[in-house]
């Protein structure tokens, strides 16, 4: 990430419910070794007792949110 300018955002994307998967670990982590430089945010499903919706429908919507929001500028 050295290449990178100071302030550019890092966003951390993972289909798994925020709870679920590696978001806490490299929340807890990361920001250790990039200090302030590089701000760290997450795009995630939101946090849930299952790891999926159990609807193909609400699935697929999640996805397009998921997608959507990790290319937005």
């Amino acid at each position: 990430l050295a290449p990178y300018k100071a302030g550019t955002p890092l966003v951390w994307v993972q289909e798994e419910p925020r709870n679920m998967g590696p978001w806490y670990f490299v929340n807890a982590n990361l920001p250790k070794i990039l200090g302030d430089r590089l701000p760290l945010s997450v795009v995630s499903r939101p946090a849930s007792a299952s790891p999926a919706t159990g609807s193909s429908a609400s699935h697929r919507l999640e996805q397009q949110r998921l997608v959507s929001e990790a290319l937005a500028d």
